[in-house]
């Protein structure tokens, strides 16, 4: 699944880095302390970290692809780190984890793992934001995977991580 992003970095970037979150930006840091730590997890071209820089938040990009960490780091202006969500190893760290259509790219047998991994790295009543295309099917398209989730799936899932708020 990397080997898309290796492959369509540029392409990739400039089809996503313009895209307007703002209204659901301010939804996701209404719900959190000022000035605190999010992680962009699978931020991509990076879209999302200027955006809370800006608001003066304190911002850890992390992407699985080489190559879009380096077109996110050159848009940030600072270190987009190489990290898969199976790496992600952080206790108690996070006020706010971001995860904007990233965690789409996570097979159902392992999402429950990653999102473990995920609540691990959040401090406590810390806020998750992600997001997934609706359905309930694995499929490949343009040779990347997706699994899809709708309210039902997802209920489920969280409910089994002992999440409340969905």
């Amino acid at each position: 699944m990397l080997d898309y992003y290796k492959n369509n970095a540029i392409k990739y970037y400039h089809n996503t880095v313009n895209i307007y979150m703002r209204s659901i930006y301010r939804e996701f840091l209404s719900l959190l302390p000022k000035h605190c730590k999010i992680v962009d997890l699978g931020g991509g071209s990076g879209r999302d970290t200027p955006y809370f820089l800006k608001q003066g938040y304190q911002v850890t990009a992390v992407d699985g692809s080489a190559e879009m960490v380096k077109l996110s780091s050159e848009l940030t202006g600072q270190s987009t780190f190489l990290m898969t969500f199976d790496e992600l190893n952080y206790d108690n760290y996070f006020d706010g984890v971001w995860a904007c259509a990233s965690l789409l790219h996570v097979p159902r047998t392992k999402i429950s793992t990653i999102l473990s991994l995920i609540i691990n790295a959040l401090k406590f009543q810390g806020i998750l934001y992600l997001s997934f295309k609706y359905g309930t099917e694995e499929r490949i398209e343009a040779n990347r995977f997706f699994c899809d989730y709708n309210e039902q799936l997802l209920a489920d899932l969280l409910t089994d991580l002992d999440i409340i708020n969905i």
